[in-house]
């Protein structure tokens, strides 16, 4: 990898990081878009542990919009791999199983502000 090249993954990186982080912090989602780059930033740059909660934090995006299939769909990538990765004591465990099998009742359902 050259030195361009370097640069430009951990520019992707700290990208990540920092819509991970948003996520969390703000009172905002993140948007479709934002989650979509985080999620392409995690597979490109093949971080593993940070992909399983991409995938976590896409199924709440999903869901917040009221895309109940797409919710799902990320929710069950978050749990497998979870699974995989930190074993079934995995924090996000139970919620990721709500928005398999039930998105409605999960938090995040319809949990969106209006934009006009």
């Amino acid at each position: 990898m050259s030195l361009e090249e370097g640069r430009k993954s951990d520019e992707r990186v700290l990208r990540a990081l920092q819509l991970q982080n948003y996520h969390y912090t703000r009172d905002e989602w993140l948007s479709i878009e934002e989650v979509k780059e985080l999620i392409n930033i995690c597979e490109r740059e093949s971080l593993t542990y940070h992909l399983v909660t991409a995938y976590y934090i896409a199924a709440q995006i999903y869901n917040a919009h009221g895309k109940t299939l797409e919710a799902g769909y990320f929710a069950e990538k978050a749990k497998k791999d979870g699974l995989i990765y930190f074993g079934p004591t995995w924090k996000y465990l139970d919620d990721a199983q709500i928005l398999i099998d039930f998105p409605q009742n999960h938090d995040s359902y319809l949990n969106m502000r209006i934009e006009y």
